[in-house]
């Protein structure tokens, strides 16, 4: 342990060596500490920019000049992940804020931007959760890309009537001509968002943190957007395209670099459009709660029927009244008495379409769903998904891929990879992934990439648990006193449990108002199905179901089912011929044959085993015992009419190299097949396997055509020679012979 700490210590001695002396003095040099609240801010001379803070720094007044050199610029990642900054004034001398100035400032509940401001840096104010409201003034003309993203509880942009390069409407961030939509607020609570006609792009994460919303409606005039702009919303149930499927093919798709996509669709998440590329548009149905029941909105697609539900509504819950429930009329003495639920959770995990969720269920029957998992999406490899087979809809034809390669280098906080696509047709993915650097973090800053130390110490989290209430979720929260904080462990929200019209919680009051006349409507059970009374309000129209019988399942008899007519999967018929005596050497193998639809008798009490097999019965049994597999085109031979018993036979055996025809147009269905034929035509179905040593035969020369086949099937007991030297492969080869070797075969 000792000498693993000694060597650490040489290799940051060593680094810092390498660094020039000029640079680790740089801050002493041109930079001036001028304090604040909590601590140093530091300003560079040289050029009028704070270029840096001190971590605890809370409050920070910047004057309009610092030994009579005026401020003109809040430096790139001045403030970034000062947590503890809650305030901030900027004088009117500042002209531009840099690159994730205030990036991670959590604390930061408002910014005062001055109207000296003419440029605001890329991710500025990124990730500043507590900022509500921003204000762009008039003499900002540049702005960069993600300026707000994952500012949770912004609820509103605001941008100065008279700016003259951009503009905004109903909280959202859009240039001055409102074609293009920079940024929404990811705190707003609106559940639906219309993109306001007119709009032509949609800028990169432009969406990123807005959990309320629910919809988003795509105008036609959408032109350009980034494959991340829908990114980051976890509960968007609904992308609602007002055009066709051709003009959204037809919207330019880029990603962060600015390069061009091919296919189009793939921008919005997986689990809210249809498997063929149509947007889903949902129909709305809304179950109203009963006593015993959940109220819900139901979705349903039309175009592809996918569904799901939202807008859950707690159960009622009983209003007993002279032991008889005022709503539904059940008897007091009927109901099960409250308990504690023993819930227990059964996964389902996410598919390249379906969110994955854990369904918690008690013993009493009362269930709900919690932890949803984002749909995986598809991921498509030369035009097929990899996890389900799903066909990509702008895969182009099959092609040979011609992937180039772009090397990406590792940072210190991100993985380095090498991205190699397609030119033809779009295709990329990722590979070779080396591992992020890691920070080098020498005199409170990284010499690799600038990055302020944030800690120099350990957190102790202290956990507070927020239980969760009727309509909101409960969370453990675990906070240091750094001010750092996260939260984890989510429960749902209880719901409401109303009781005479009050819920015994939090005494909201139940909406519902008149007793149900339930009519009962009995469904009968059905082989499969089970049984079951629907009983239906004529008043308001609520209805569940119950009393519940089990399916009847089937009654199989000779194979098929008396009630539903389904045949039975597992009914094998016994085959009784009068000329396959039990104990011959191909009783075991007709039994085989009959029942697995390779062949029937000749008649119905004979098989007749030793009458010749012709050559369009040897190719129709190994057909049938292979699947029988559809193959294309014609057959070609005039002796074999489309429609005969083995014409798919003849295809398959020809296009698999198993025969070919007597001549170029006969194929001889009706000639016997010999030993050696039929061996031969097993050998090649089989894939010709190879087989050392020697035949042993004197009538099976090396060389001829049916020579290793002769090997390949003595060697795997499919059948002997006539004698101890003879094949005989020129004898006629008999039914009960052929069937046997295909049954030995198997």
């Amino acid at each position: 342990m000792k000498k693993r700490v000694l060597s650490l210590l040489l290799v940051v001695l060593m680094v810092v060596s390498l660094v020039p002396i000029s640079a680790l003095a740089d801050k002493s040099n041109t930079d001036v500490a001028y304090a604040v609240e909590g601590g140093n801010i530091y300003f560079d001379k040289a050029t009028g920019t704070i270029t840096d803070c001190d971590y605890r720094v809370t409050e920070a007044i910047i004057p309009a000049e610092i030994d009579g050199v005026k401020v003109t610029s809040i430096g790139e990642w001045a403030f970034r992940n000062c947590t503890k900054l809650t305030s901030i004034e900027i004088p009117n001398s500042v002209t531009s804020i840099g690159y994730n100035a205030f990036g991670g400032c959590t604390s930061l509940a408002s910014i005062n931007i001055p109207n000296s401001v003419t440029s605001i840096g890329a991710y500025a104010f990124r990730s500043c959760t507590s900022l509500t409201s921003a204000t762009i003034p008039n003499s900002v003309t540049s702005i960069g890309e993600c300026v707000f993203s994952g500012c949770t509880s912004l609820t509103s942009i605001n941008v100065e009537q008279d700016n003259a390069a951009y503009s905004s409407e109903d909280g959202v961030l859009f240039d001055k001509e409102k074609t293009k939509l920079i940024c929404y607020p990811a705190g707003s609570d609106r559940t639906e968002y219309c993109i306001p006609d007119g709009v032509k792009h949609v800028v990169d994460i432009a969406f990123w943190g807005g959990n309320y919303l629910k919809s988003i409606t795509v105008p036609v005039s959408v032109e350009r957007v980034c494959v991340n702009t829908f990114d980051g919303l976890d509960n968007l149930k609904k992308l609602n395209y007002k055009g066709t499927v051709k003009q959204a093919n037809a919207i330019v798709i880029y990603d962060s670099t600015e390069t061009y996509i091919t296919y189009p669709i793939s921008i919005i998440p997986a689990d809210i459009h249809c498997t063929d590329g149509i947007i889903h548009h949902y129909d709305d149905a809304t179950v109203p709660p009963t006593c015993t029941t959940t109220g819900y909105t139901h979705h349903v697609c039309k175009y592809c029927n996918d569904s799901y539900d939202d807008d859950i509504k707690a159960e009622l819950g009983h209003n007993f009244v002279d032991g008889k429930c005022k709503r539904c009329g059940v008897s007091e003495s009927t109901v099960t008495p409250p308990h504690t639920h023993d819930y227990k959770s059964v996964v389902t995990k996410p598919t390249c379409t379906q969110a994955g969720y854990t369904t918690y269920t008690c013993s009493c029957g009362d269930s709900y769903k919690s932890d949803y998992k984002d749909a995986l999406g598809h991921d498509y490899k030369n035009g097929t998904c990899t996890r389900c087979g799903a066909k990509d809809p702008g895969a182009t034809p099959p092609h040979t891929h011609d992937y180039k390669s772009v090397v990406t280098k590792p940072t210190c906080t991100e993985q380095g990879y090498t991205t190699y696509t397609c030119s033809i047709c779009g295709d990329s993915y990722k590979g070779d992934y080396k591992d992020a650097r890691g920070h080098l973090f020498v005199l409170g800053k990284c010499i690799r990439c600038g990055e302020k130390d944030p800690d120099s110490h350990t957190h102790e989290y202290t956990k507070t648990v927020v239980a969760p209430t009727c309509t909101t979720r409960g969370y453990t929260e675990h906070v240091c006193s750094c001010g750092s904080s996260y939260k984890t462990n989510y429960t749902a929200a209880l719901g409401h449990d109303y009781k005479n019209g009050l819920c015994t919680r939090c005494g909201a009051k139940d909406p519902s108002a008149h007793t149900h006349d339930y009519k009962a409507v009995v469904t009968a059970p059905t082989c499969t199905e089970r049984g079951y009374t629907t009983y239906t309000c004529s008043v308001c129209g609520d209805s569940y179901k119950g009393s519940y019988v089990d399916p009847l399942g089937h009654d199989y008899q000779n194979g098929t089912c008396t009630r539903c007519g389904v045949k039975d999967p597992n009914y094998k018929p016994q085959a009784d011929f009068t000329d396959v005596a039990a104990g011959s050497y191909c009783y075991d193998a007709v039994q085989w044959a009959v029942a697995n639809g390779i062949t029937n008798g000749t008649d119905a009490t004979h098989f007749s085993p030793n009458a010749g097999c012709t050559r369009g019965q040897v190719v129709t049994f190994l057909w049938r015992a292979a699947g029988e597999p559809t193959v294309g085109g014609n057959v070609g031979f005039v002796d074999v009419a489309p429609g005969s018993y083995c014409y798919e036979a003849v295809k398959w055996a020809v296009a698999n190299g198993i025969t070919k025809g007597t001549d170029a147009t006969h194929f001889s269905p009706n000639a016997t097949c010999t030993r050696g034929q039929v061996v031969t035509f097993m050998y090649r179905a089989e894939g010709e396997p190879a087989v050392g040593g020697n035949v042993g035969f004197v009538d099976v020369a090396p060389g001829s055509y049916c020579y290793e086949a002769v090997k390949w099937a003595v060697a795997n007991g499919i059948t002997k020679g006539t004698d101890a030297t003879h094949f005989s492969p020129n004898a006629t080869c008999t039914r009960g012979q052929v069937v046997t070797f295909l049954y030995r075969a198997q």
